[in-house]
């Protein structure tokens, strides 16, 4: 059976998985976007993890919307979206259930640091190592480009999404006041990767 729960993108237990070794077409404008795909294998499921194309945009804002957004102003929308997926140094990773979007991950390469923009994972696709996975993937595209620091923001009162971000390695940083349209703030966190690429 598949585990589904309410909270955050809390993992316990992830299923296995497998990489293929597949060159999907990309629409998008990233140059960080590797091409590869991954299984992530239930006993009902089968999810798929692979870039992001223009098309899912759309999808990916009102997913923001309903999970991370629902009692903010909506910043995400497809326009902003489709702009980030279009700009060079950027990530769109999507994971899928047949047609259906679980989740995704949006992230950003600079010169010195990988920044990940927004992550959001379905309810009813959540504690099933979905969101590791993808925050994996946005990890080892930086390790590739010789970048070894993760940086994010996550609201301050997601307390889940802070201990899910802690138990992957991320540590808080600093807050910012009033980050989030005025209304909530923000913990900066970041993950050094040089030990993780060093063990590698």
């Amino acid at each position: 059976m598949i585990r589904r729960g309410p909270g955050h993108d809390a993992e316990t237990a992830p299923p296995p998985e497998r990489e293929l070794r597949q060159e999907p077409p990309i629409e998008s404008g990233g140059w960080f976007q590797p091409r590869r795909i991954w299984l992530l294998s239930t006993p009902m499921s089968t999810i798929t993890l692979g870039p992001a194309r223009m098309g899912d945009a759309p999808a990916i804002a009102h997913l923001s919307r309903d999970l991370i957004e629902a009692d903010l102003p909506w910043s995400w929308t497809p326009r902003r979206v489709a702009g980030l997926m279009r700009q060079r140094e950027s990530a769109a990773v999507i994971a899928r259930d047949q047609n259906r979007l679980a989740g995704f991950i949006l992230a950003q390469y600079g010169d010195e640091s990988a920044h990940i923009a927004l992550l959001g994972i379905a309810n009813e696709y959540r504690r099933q190592g979905i969101g590791r996975r993808l925050v994996q993937w946005v990890e080892e595209t930086a390790m590739v480009a010789g970048l070894f620091l993760v940086r994010l923001e996550v609201r301050a009162g997601k307390r889940e999404a802070r201990h899910f971000y802690a138990r992957l390695g991320y540590r808080e940083t600093d807050r910012v006041d009033g980050y989030y349209s005025g209304l909530e703030d923000a913990i900066k966190m970041s993950r050094d990767l040089r030990a993780l690429s060093t063990s590698k």
